[in-house]
């Protein structure tokens, strides 16, 4: 449900979007470290949610989202390629 994914906390417990934000803060933070577990330099840390289909995630204004590519893999390859 898109209302799982506003980037909030809500009576004390944190949101889908907001724990997915959370892990991506953590890893940006921890950006030597994961670059040496990985073994690529200047990694590049992009907040991404993938879906299966579409989504109305995908066209919402939800601004935690503001930063987030939402799409499916198909999306992403197409901007990679």
């Amino acid at each position: 449900m898109l209302s799982e994914f506003q980037g909030i906390i809500k009576d004390k417990k944190k949101d889908k979007l907001k724990r997915h934000l959370d892990r991506v803060d953590f890893l940006i933070k921890n950006k030597k470290k994961v670059e040496s577990f990985t073994g690529i330099n200047n990694a590049k840390i992009k907040s991404c949610l993938i879906c299966s289909k579409l989504v109305p995630m995908q066209y919402s204004k939800i601004e935690a989202l503001q930063n987030t590519f939402v799409g499916t893999m198909g999306d992403v390859l197409a901007k990679v390629e």
